[in-house]
């Protein structure tokens, strides 16, 4: 970890489990780093938090707080709210900066096929009871493991977005925008070509087709 300086403040080195991930909370007080190791001969994935401010690069850092994620392989990790999202393969949990875990969301046997955790406070799923196939839900998901709004969806998503209150996903020939309590923003028709798609705080977003990108304003 550097600061502003490109001064190193904190250089970790793990013998007894592996670094999944690691992000910097958004005030830069605090390093978050995922790792995976055994627990009683159990694979158990841990969230560590760093205080960078009482550590130099010559310190033999230990975590400040430490919260078990349990048997759970961690895909990303995201700062939101306050709270560190770790988002699994089986589940995704929010964290306190004091290492406190603030709820899991479970999900219940079905597949992750899309996420978000761009949204300010608030993870978005895509969650289907199957590999292949359009049928799935999408939830949103508080930093408690409440669930905010879920939707069915009966048509294949190419590609879902979150940013502030705000998230949206694209059809083939479609897209539609709501807010994290699912209410209703805005549509658009006729997105064929569009393959990914950005969305902003400000709620405007951004379409990427395989040749051009163009700036969605809602009226």
């Amino acid at each position: 970890v550097y600061d502003s300086s490109l001064q190193r403040l904190l250089q970790l080195h793990l013998s007894s489990s592996f670094v999944m991930d690691a992000a910097v909370s958004s005030d830069n007080t605090t390093l978050a780093v995922v790792t995976m190791g055994q627990t009683g001969g159990v694979f158990e994935s841990r969230l560590e938090l760093y205080v960078l401010d009482h550590l130099s690069a010559d310190t033999v850092p230990t975590p400040d707080y430490t919260c078990s994620l349990g048997n759970n392989v961690v895909l990303d990790l995201r700062e939101s709210g306050g709270a560190f999202w770790a988002l699994g393969e089986t589940s995704v949990s929010a964290v306190s900066a004091e290492g406190q875990l603030l709820g899991s969301y479970d999900y219940s046997g079905r597949y992750l096929k899309e996420f978000s955790l761009e949204g300010d406070g608030y993870a978005t799923l895509l969650l289907g009871r199957y590999q292949t196939g359009s049928q799935a839900d999408l939830v949103t998901v508080g930093p408690d493991g409440a669930v905010l709004s879920s939707r069915a969806v009966e048509e294949q998503v190419l590609s879902l977005s979150a940013a502030g209150r705000y998230f949206f996903f694209i059809y083939s020939e479609r897209m539609e925008i709501y807010t994290s309590g699912d209410e209703p923003y805005s549509t658009l028709e006729g997105t064929s070509g569009a393959q990914k798609v950005l969305m902003r705080s400000d709620g405007t977003a951004m379409l990427v087709s395989s040749r051009e990108a163009w700036l969605y304003i809602p009226e």
